[in-house]
């Protein structure tokens, strides 16, 4: 099921609207839900692993058994019969064994799997998730600075022009901030597509 995101435009990342905050929200619920999803798919792979490894040991414990399994017989010689028997019981055995070596080749591959997936997830969502940190403060702080300059009094034309100065750096360093954390966003995106796909496919 393929879930569509409004795409986030830089031009509404400067004017900071409403409709853009939501678009804002509904990216950042879904990177904490593919961040989500990817750690209940790490625990459950590793389930698998663990099973695979339990499986593996008695899977090759039936394989030598299979292999050391010795017919006696009735009477001083062994009939045809029971010797493709006694065979195929041993070649049953091999092929066992051969699938549990395929096995440990596919554990150790999958191993490398979880790793990348875990890369992919601490380090490429965990950095835009420490950008959204450092964005909503500094949100916090310039919707602060907003308030405290309506506060200012008209008659004091000093502060007035002080803090308008400010407030002009200030949303300078908000757009900025806004503008790199869309971008950041977007980075996600794409490398979701590519680094997170490829690796499930290989």
């Amino acid at each position: 099921m393929v879930l569509k995101l409004p795409p986030l435009e830089f031009t509404e990342a400067l004017t900071d609207s409403p409709e853009f905050r939501e678009k804002l929200r509904q990216h950042e619920n879904e990177l904490e839900n593919t961040s989500n999803a990817i750690k209940t798919l790490i625990k459950k792979l590793n389930e698998v692993m663990v099973a695979n490894k339990t499986l593996s040991k008695a899977s090759r414990s039936v394989a030598e058994t299979l292999k050391s399994f010795k017919f006696f017989v009735v009477g001083s010689k062994q009939t045809d019969e029971e010797r493709d028997i006694e065979s195929s019981l041993s070649y049953m055995g091999e092929v066992l064994h051969r699938i549990e070596e395929a096995r440990d080749a596919l554990s150790a591959s999958s191993e490398t799997y979880l790793k990348k997936l875990d890369e992919f997830r601490k380090t490429t969502i965990g950095k835009a998730k420490n950008k959204k940190k450092e964005f909503d403060k500094t949100t916090q702080r310039y919707c602060a600075l907003i308030e405290n300059n309506m506060k200012i009094p008209t008659k004091r034309s000093d502060l007035f022009q002080e803090a308008d100065a400010n407030l002009l750096v200030q949303t300078k360093k908000f757009r900025e901030e806004t503008l790199d954390y869309v971008f950041l966003l977007q980075q996600v995106q794409e490398r979701k597509k590519f680094d997170f796909v490829e690796t499930v496919n290989n």
